[in-house]
């Protein structure tokens, strides 16, 4: 692979990064990208593949005012065209249902394929003339007169420098790693049970961190699911659905004397 040969570089080769590179592919671009894992698709793959988007920016901020409203406004004037753009590359969609008793405010949401869609964004990627990697680790960010102009990935066969214009940073969150939830979310989140992907262990944010970059807002909130307790093992993938996503809304939420804490049909962060 010649080092100046990609127009984009894409870590993480889960459903945000697989989307940014098939994307880029689609308007012509060359795009490498990076999945340290055995296999891309990321918590996507262990997901319930549902697409949803509140009905309106107004509907949210009642909920959560310190939402960013940019984002959420992306979120409800875009789903159309990212529904479309699903659809457009053969992955199967539902019709719409609503998720109001879920989240607790107006939201709409439709299921879809996530496998294969995941799996078209990589052969639109590598139809276009790019790759997609896994089993392969980013280890440095590389820069140039305060820019990031590439990065330096490793394998089984060594390391290699890439270099391009855009890189991208999808590796996931941190929610892996019980340091960073613990300096971001406090200490008592070391033992949090992890429902999630456990390669999401903020390489991102390191990678960003170390080039100059930190933390845009506060991070004093998080998004979780009850969980049931006394599992005679670990939490693991196969748990994702069946113990959090669909249990959750049918448990109770005790402290350590074994009192109710609040009401669990109040979406809370």
């Amino acid at each position: 692979m010649a080092s100046d040969d990609m127009d984009v570089v894409v870590l993480g080769g889960g459903m945000a990064g697989l989307t940014a590179a098939a994307t880029a592919a689609a308007g012509g671009r060359k795009v490498l990208v990076v999945e340290k894992s055995a296999a891309i698709g990321g918590s996507a793959l262990i997901s319930g593949g549902i697409i949803w988007s509140p009905e309106s920016v107004e509907a949210y901020r009642r909920l959560d005012d310190r939402s960013d409203e940019t984002l959420i406004r992306l979120a409800v004037e875009g789903i159309a065209d990212g529904l479309r753009w699903v659809a457009g590359l053969g992955a199967e969609v539902s019709e719409d249902f609503r998720l109001d008793h879920v989240l607790h405010f107006p939201s709409v949401a439709r299921r879809f394929d996530n496998h294969t869609y995941l799996h078209q964004c990589a052969r639109l990627v590598e139809r276009a003339g790019g790759h997609v990697v896994t089993e392969t680790n980013t280890t440095t960010l590389l820069t140039r007169d305060s820019r990031v102009v590439g990065v330096r990935i490793s394998d089984r066969d060594g390391s290699t420098d890439v270099l391009a214009p855009w890189i991208v940073l999808a590796t996931g969150g941190f929610q892996g790693d019980p340091e960073l939830r613990a300096e971001f979310l406090g200490p008592g989140t070391r033992e949090l049970v992890l429902r999630a992907n456990r390669a999401s262990v903020g390489d991102g944010l390191r990678l960003a961190r170390s080039a100059g970059a930190d933390v845009a807002h506060e991070t004093s909130a998080f998004y979780g699911n009850l969980l049931p307790t006394g599992l005679p093992r670990p939490f693991v993938d196969g748990d994702f659905l069946r113990l959090s996503q669909y249990h959750s809304i049918h448990s109770l939420l005790l402290d350590t004397n074994g009192d109710r804490i609040g009401d669990e049909s109040v979406a809370t962060t």
